[in-house]
């Protein structure tokens, strides 16, 4: 493969980011606030479980859509004797048969959000349960929550804005891997009026925008067949803020690298997962693994340099042909497969309490299910079920039939599940209700 084109080191790499920038708090939750904080200031930082569930201090709380994720703090949280907060962002009024106490579930459209009635609307719930800390999941309610954050009565649980523009730039991402010792992909940068020369033999290519924004229009990930086609596909775009990026195309598993860290950038929890089948690019299968020590010294470095506090996950890629990890990206927050980890004993959740001080760190290795493949299935059915009625768009997986029929019927069921806990029935009612009218809703549109 031909050398990397872009990397090269920048001085645009942001050193230990921790935010202190003092929290103005609204009005209408100043008492309730103050009143909150002064009930919680007798707590250690790192004192059990038990004194900061009993003394009701920490309200945990999370905004976003309800998916498996989502779920997976609720539960997560409830098991450890807390009442969390949930901030449902819907289309409707949202789902009924809310698991947890009435008064702790917010339903509330983004429209509605982006209008001061429901920014107030939303603090002052916030404020009146006296929330201790927010988080999400998906960017656009990042972006959100930061443009709030000085109005917000509560912590948020988010890399700062510093770590997040630097996380954003997909190429400083590259550039920082490469210094920390990670195998980086040969990677071009290519926009209208700059195509490189790429030879025909590295082709196919994966597009990806260089941040957030930075397309339009926009798209998350392109593949491209040859030099003919990038160009013609180049030439579509309205607007090109930065250059897309351009890295050969591996057909292999993925590794996944969930960590947390501390207010210092510093891992505490770090434990590598395998994905070896997705679809329509939802992680359908994920298992425990080995995570040797030049990956693990790389994942610390990469914390520490990017200055990230709380809980993120690398992505890699295993190239079949010399069984070599490459670096693809790094999330700064809980992700799609928080809810499959979490069924394999590894508690993103419980570690996001940890990292803020809130809760004593907890042991990981230990609580971790080797030998166990977790899976969605939801999308795992989906998939038979196209199968079944050979829907040409599944080649790959259609020329395996019938030992790829097998293996996947057989692990319908008998692999672990995301959603379906049966020691926690009611919020799998519950989240398969809300599953079940947001697909009859798509079907009468």
């Amino acid at each position: 493969m031909p050398k990397c084109f872009i990397l090269s080191p920048g001085n645009d790499t942001p050193s230990r980011a921790t935010d202190l920038r003092p929290r103005r708090l609204p009005r209408y939750s100043q008492e309730a606030a103050t009143q909150f904080f002064a009930e919680s200031s007798t707590i250690s930082p790192l004192d059990d479980i038990a004194a900061s569930s009993t003394s009701g201090a920490l309200r945990p709380a999370i905004l976003g859509p309800l998916g498996p994720a989502q779920l997976t703090c609720l539960r997560s949280w409830r098991k450890l004797g807390l009442d969390p907060l949930f901030i449902h962002l819907t289309q409707g009024s949202g789902t009924p048969g809310w698991p947890g106490v009435p008064g702790d579930y917010l339903p509330l459209s983004r429209e509605q959000l982006n209008l001061p009635v429901g920014r107030a609307q939303f603090c002052a719930f916030l404020s009146a349960r006296g929330c201790t800390g927010l988080t999400c999941l998906g960017e656009a309610d990042a972006r959100l929550l930061r443009a709030m954050q000085s109005v917000l009565p509560c912590d948020l649980w988010l890399p700062s804005q510093e770590s997040h523009d630097f996380l954003d730039s997909k190429h400083r991402q590259l550039e920082l891997a490469q210094v920390c010792g990670f195998a980086v992909l040969p990677t071009w940068r290519a926009d209208h009026h700059l195509l490189p020369m790429i030879p025909e033999d590295v082709f196919p290519l994966v597009a990806r925008p260089d941040g957030s924004g930075t397309a339009q229009p926009m798209f998350k990930i392109r593949i491209v067949r040859n030099a003919r086609e990038l160009s013609d596909w180049l030439k579509g775009f309205h607007k090109l803020h930065q250059p897309v990026l351009l890295q050969p195309l591996i057909h292999g598993p993925n590794l996944v690298i969930h960590a947390a860290t501390d207010v210092t950038g510093t891992p505490f929890a770090l434990q590598a997962f395998l994905v070896r089948r997705k679809f329509e690019g939802v992680t359908l299968t994920i298992e425990p693994a080995p995570l040797d020590e030049s990956l693990r010294n790389a994942c610390i470095a990469f914390c520490r340099k990017a200055g990230i506090h709380g809980c993120l996950h690398f992505e890699l890629v295993h190239d079949p042909r010399d069984t070599i990890p490459w670096f693809l990206e790094v999330n700064g927050r809980l992700g799609g497969t928080t809810g499959k980890v979490y069924a394999l004993g590894f508690d993103e959740p419980r570690l996001l309490l940890s990292a803020h001080n809130l809760l004593s760190i907890p042991p990981t290795t230990s609580t971790i299910l080797n030998g166990n493949t977790v899976c969605n299935r939801l999308a795992l059915g989906k998939l038979l079920y196209k199968m079944a009625r050979r829907d040409p768009r599944l080649l790959d997986d259609l020329s395996g039939m019938p030992r790829r029929w097998y293996d996947l019927l057989a692990g319908f069921f008998l692999w672990r599940d995301e959603i379906v806990h049966f020691n926690d029935l009611r919020t799998t009612v519950w989240y398969l209700r809300d599953w079940f009218s947001e697909l009859l809703q798509r079907k009468d549109a």
